[in-house]
């Protein structure tokens, strides 16, 4: 009987290293993932620390964005103030702005308007003073959903869930857990995709630098960054609601 045990058990072991050596991948796919908090984290600690981060009351974001469809360049201008306060203009003909509850638009040449449902959801969520990504954003939940390759680098694969809008899809550079890739869906037929190919350093943190969008796989914009002016004297105001928009909330 014990001959047949330690047979038995050898045959085991045997058996054991031939599959750990002949399918590696099988253990691969037993690593554990880490939480979405713990890659959050990691995230802040690269882009330069949670202190850091704390101590930028405002700033003012110039950008060369080219509409790659319709081959022309044009200058945007950001201006965002801790802690929902948000202003933007440029040369494309749109003003924009919000004060975390609402966000507002208006064209050159069209009617202004007040965001509703979905839509509005995702602006104001994509706009926060730390980007939709930073810390403390209030999502509904969270999941590391696995490993994927993006630009041939290996990135965690994170689901976050806001309590209104669609879904959001961040990756995580494995290596230095940085933000390689976000998409989220504006509806059943409309993937929207932000590459972040370059970070520039700022007062020692990192921000995004050159960011290449899709739509359902077509590129649309390349939009690279001038300067980046942190903890400055904001215009008079800048963050005013306009007259038109004032009109529209009044009716509503």
């Amino acid at each position: 009987m014990k001959k047949q045990l330690r047979a038995a058990k050898g045959v085991f072991i045997i058996t054991s290293l031939i599959t750990f050596l002949v399918c590696p991948g099988l253990y691969a796919e037993q690593e554990t993932l880490p939480t979405p908090e713990e890659i959050i984290a990691k995230n802040i600690e690269a882009i330069g620390g949670i202190q850091a981060l704390n101590k930028i009351t405002n700033k003012k974001i110039i950008t060369t964005k080219k509409l790659v469809q319709k081959n022309i360049v044009v200058k945007d201008t950001e201006y965002m103030e801790r802690p929902n306060n948000y202003y933007q203009s440029g040369d494309s003909g749109l003003r924009s702005g919000s004060n975390g509850k609402m966000f507002w638009q208006i064209y050159r040449l069209q009617p202004p308007h007040l965001l509703e449902g979905e839509q509005l959801s995702n602006h104001l969520i994509e706009n926060l003073f730390d980007g939709p990504d930073g810390p403390h954003v209030p999502y509904k939940s969270m999941k590391t959903e696995g490993i994927e390759q993006i630009n041939g680098k290996d990135c965690y694969k994170v689901i976050k869930t806001p309590e209104k809008g669609p879904k959001r899809t961040v990756y995580y550079d494995k290596n230095n857990f940085t933000i390689v890739k976000t998409t989220t869906h504006q509806n059943e037929n409309n993937e929207y995709s932000r590459y972040i190919e370059e970070y520039q350093k700022i007062n020692n943190i990192f921000f995004p630098y050159k960011v290449v969008f899709y739509s359902n796989g077509q590129k649309i914009n390349e939009v690279t960054t001038d300067k980046i002016e942190l903890n400055i004297e904001m215009p008079g105001g800048i963050f005013d609601i306009p007259e038109e928009i004032k009109a529209i909330m009044n009716k509503k």
